[in-house]
């Protein structure tokens, strides 16, 4: 059994820990993301398990949890479009490098496609 200030405690440390999601989100590394959400899933766990008082505390503050949870959600589906984004404009780069434009002597726009020099290796 949770008393009831152990309940809020550890609501509080739910609530600091998707605070520091949110920085982590923004910010980075998001590789600190996993242990963060380890973390919070713990206090749950312990919150869920700890008798009606603890539940109750847990049920009063799943509004502002689910209201953060939504706000970390949006800022990590951003993090992702802005890295789906990212690869999508490497992977152009990457496409057209030693593709070169010119234009002809009648002004018409003609690819010429640059091969990468070759090393002499002559002894």
């Amino acid at each position: 059994m949770i008393s009831a200030f152990m309940a809020r405690s550890k609501l509080k440390q739910i609530m600091a820990l998707m605070e520091e999601e949110r920085l982590v989100l923004l910010n980075g590394p998001l590789s600190s993301i996993t242990e963060i959400a380890s973390k919070r899933g713990a206090i749950l766990d312990a919150l869920e398990s700890g008798g009606p008082v603890a539940r109750a505390v847990l049920g009063n503050g799943a509004k502002q949890i689910r209201s953060l949870a939504i706000q970390n959600k949006k800022l990590f589906e951003a993090s992702i479009e802005g890295m789906k984004a990212a690869t999508d404009t490497l992977q152009k780069l990457e496409e057209n490098i030693g593709v070169m434009g010119a234009y002809t002597s009648s002004g018409e726009k003609v690819l010429v496609l640059q091969r990468s020099p070759k090393k002499d290796h002559r002894v």
